[in-house]
This record gives C-alpha cells, structure tokens and sequence, in this order.
C-alpha cells in the first residue's frame, strides 16, 4: 500500500495488514474460519466487554451441552448433528463457479431485501386488526402451502413450517425436483415468510436458509454450476442477508455440508460477503435518533 500511494491513511493500511493476517493464518490453519476467530479474539475489537461477557457464555454453553451428552450416570437427551447426510461429493473448484457465488449473492440480498421489506409493510396494518387480520394471515399460508403441494405433487410442509426438518429431504433428493416446482417452492416460501415474520412469532434463520438452498438447486440445473455448490453458495447467502452476521452465515453452511462444506468454503464466503454488503446497502443508512428540540425559554412577567 505504502508502495503504491504515500498519502494512504493509517486505518486503511490497518485493514489491508489485517487482511493479510487472515489469509496468512486461513493457510496455516487450513480453514478460513479459524482464521477468522482466532483474529477477531486475538485482536481484541470487541474491547473489554466482549470478553467480559463471551468467557461466561463459552462456559455456559459448554457445561449446558450436558444436557445432550449426560455425566456419568445421568443419560442425556442425546445428541444431533445439523450436517446433512448422504450428500454426493463436491466438485473441484473452477472459476465458474465462483462468478456463480458472486451472481447467486446479488439475488440472495435482493430477495431477503423483498421479504424484510413486505414483512415490515404488513406488520403494521396486522397490528391494527390482530384478532382478524391474524387468522387470515394464517389462512394465507395455508393457502400458499396448499396450492404448491396440488401443483407440484410435493409435501405441503416444505411451505408450512420453518424450513429446518425439510431442509435435509430437499438436500438429499434434489433429483426429483424440477426447476418449476423449485422457482414455485421458493415463491410461495418467501411469501408465507414475509407473513409469518409480520404475524406470528418466528426466527429468521431457518426459512431463509431453506429459500437459500432451493434457490441454488434451481441454478445448479444450469451449466457451470454442481448441486453441492449451488445449495452451499445459497445457503449462505441468504443466512447473510436475513441475519447479517456474515461469520454466522459461513459457520452454519460449513456444519450443514461437513466435508462438502469445506470444499466449498470459499464459494460460500465470496456469496456471503457480496450478499452481507449489498443487503446494507439496500437497506440503506439507519435512521438518525429523534433529537427532542429544546423547548424555548420563557420569560417570567416583570413585576411593577
């Protein structure tokens, strides 16, 4: 940076130093999110009260997984894992693929745009009437779920709930799916989210990530673009765009694929980052705070 100009200022030459960490580290390490973390702890940008909160919270979460995993004689639920089975292999890495990730990240940023925007649109006319509006809501997504199950012969449940018990079906049987009732599954999802998210209680997480994955499915039926890497690169995309937490994004799409996810980690981060820094901009600036104007000062009556 020195080299190429003189008058760069101090926090940009920080950034491309810092930049060149992560890559440094993502080689020794061999994965770009141990890179990442390392860093982010090691550097300290979350100052003093990230540490203060994180330490407990790490413990918390440890001690709290034995719930799941049990302690001596004491048997636990049991354990899940979020990696989906039975995938095929991923294919090696081409530069298609890659102008894929960048494509399928502008989509992914202009549809969890669409959704957040309608969601926002319908919450506050929902709010006026709830006791009427919110059981037509819910007729609305029956509906949507209803029509795409007559019309496409697939279960209704892919549209009704979250997304996250159907997820690992669409994954794993993305062959019997046209790319119809693929661009149908993610109209008619998209729409019942924006509901649901303006009506009733529900994260934002699993349905995007189900949306995501359809989305890249559908692309993959188009050359240059394998199964695998379509539905990694969506997924991560529109985690990105729904949640805005980009590393969150590239850590949940590396645990749905496992070892199909590390192939393709670099995919899903180019995909993450283009559809983290457009949905911001599409977003727009946030809104300033109401400054309340200062009252004017009154004057007491001179007394005669």
């Amino acid at each position: 940076m020195k080299l190429a100009r003189r008058d760069v200022p101090a926090s940009t030459g920080a950034v491309i130093a810092a930049t060149g960490s992560f890559a440094a580290i993502s080689t020794l390490f061999g994965n770009p999110l141990a890179a990442a973390f390392l860093l982010l702890e090691a550097s300290g940008l979350g100052g003093p009260m990230a540490t203060i909160v994180l330490i407990p919270g790490l413990l918390g979460a440890g001690v709290g997984s034995l719930i799941f995993l049990g302690l001596d004689a004491w048997t636990g639920y049991g354990t899940f894992s979020l990696t989906v089975p039975h995938l095929p292999p991923a294919a090696p890495l081409d530069g298609a693929q890659f102008g894929w990730a960048v494509a399928i990240g502008v989509a992914a940023a202009i549809v969890s745009f669409g959704i957040k925007w309608l969601a926002l649109f319908l919450r506050p006319h929902v709010e006026r009437r709830l006791v009427l509006l919110t059981p037509l809501a819910g007729l609305a997504i029956a509906g949507l779920a209803i029509a795409f199950a007559q019309a496409t012969g697939k279960p209704s449940s892919a549209v009704l709930f979250s997304g996250q018990g159907a997820l690992t079906p669409l994954l794993e049987h993305a062959a019997s799916y046209t790319v119809g009732t693929l661009v149908l599954l993610m109209v008619c999802k998209g729409i019942a989210y924006a509901i649901s998210l303006s009506s009733f209680r529900g994260g934002p997480t699993f349905p995007g990530m189900f949306i995501g994955a359809a989305g890249g499915i559908a692309l993959s039926h188009l050359a240059g673009l394998p199964m695998i890497a379509g539905a990694a690169i969506g997924v991560g995309a529109m985690t990105a765009g729904m949640l805005q937490l980009p590393m969150t994004a590239v850590l949940l799409t590396t645990l749905f694929f496992g070892t199909d996810g590390i192939k393709v980690i670099p995919l899903v981060i180019v995909a993450v980052v283009v559809s983290f820094v457009l949905s911001k901009w599409l977003a727009g600036p946030p809104a300033a705070p109401e400054v309340p104007e200062p009252e004017e000062a009154t004057v007491p009556p001179q007394v005669r």
